[in-house]
Parts: structure tokens; sequence; C-alpha cells
């Protein structure tokens, strides 16, 4: 579609990228105010999807060494929540949290995501209070990810 510059690459783009419950919530004009911005963002989409359709990162997710958190959207259709608790699960000591919505949930569930987010960078400041933001710290190690409190709560570690 971005190759043939197709008028509904942001239209295709936005569906992808939100929830159909947070796009069926908006009004007409929101919608088309959000297919705007995504179609300002396109360029440099073609080559994101391909470089990530080309690249698997698994097998060095062990050597992982910094605080990780893995944040899944429930209704996220770039990167299936499935993936975001194998990411999680593969590097040691990385937190997961969940959170409704799509790709984009950090648009749909704001106050949640940076809840999440606030709360992970304290976990760290009190965890290493002397350290600059600057300084690299290594989050301890324990078996699996280990799971904040999400909305919605996983059931199953494969099921976000």
């Amino acid at each position: 579609m971005h190759a043939r510059h197709d008028d509904e690459l942001s239209d295709f783009l936005t569906s992808l990228s939100f929830s159909e419950d947070y796009l069926a919530a908006q009004t007409p004009e929101a919608a088309r105010s959000l297919t705007s911005r995504l179609a300002a963002s396109a360029p440099g989409t073609a080559q994101q999807i391909a470089f990530a359709l080309g690249i698997d990162v698994r097998g060095d997710l062990a050597a992982v060494t910094a605080p990780t958190l893995v944040v899944a959207a429930a209704g996220d259709q770039f990167v299936a929540p499935e993936h975001s608790v194998e990411l999680a699960v593969g590097i040691p000591g990385a937190r997961l949290a969940a959170v409704r919505g799509g790709h984009a949930a950090v648009f749909e569930e704001p106050g949640r995501t940076l809840e999440i987010l606030t709360g992970f960078l304290r976990d760290i400041h009190r965890s290493h209070p002397e350290l600059s933001p600057t300084d690299t710290v290594r989050w301890p190690t324990a078996p699996g990810p280990r799971f904040l409190p999400t909305v919605p709560a996983p059931r199953h570690p494969h099921e976000c």
C-alpha cells in the first residue's frame, strides 16, 4: 500500500493501531483526526515493517541485563500480546504489564500507561537511589517475568 501510494494506507494503519472499541467510541471528526495524524507519520512505515519482519532477537533476550518493562496491549494487532509475553519471559527479571487497547494504547489509556511506566521507574530508583539517570543498573533476576497489576490481568502467561 505504501509503495503504490494507496490513499487508504492511513485508514488501514488507524484500524491496526487502535482497538475496535476505541475507534467505535470516536466521533467521525475524531476518527478523521487520528487518520490524518497517521498519514503524516507514514514515511518509513514500510521500512519499519520490513525490518521487524526480518529480525529475530529471541536468541539475544537472555543477555539483556537492563531493567526491563514489557507492556502488552490486549488488542494490539501489530505486536500480538503473546509475543510481548514471550519477550518478557525471555528477558531475565523482566516485568510484564497489560493494558487495554491496541498498538497505540498510550493514546487509548494514557493514565494507565503512565501509571505503569512511572511505577516501574520509581521501583528502579528505590532499588538504586544512589544512581544518576544516566547510570546503568542491573535488575535482579527472577524466574520468569514479574507480573505487575494489569488491566486486564493475564489469565495465562500466553494470553494477555
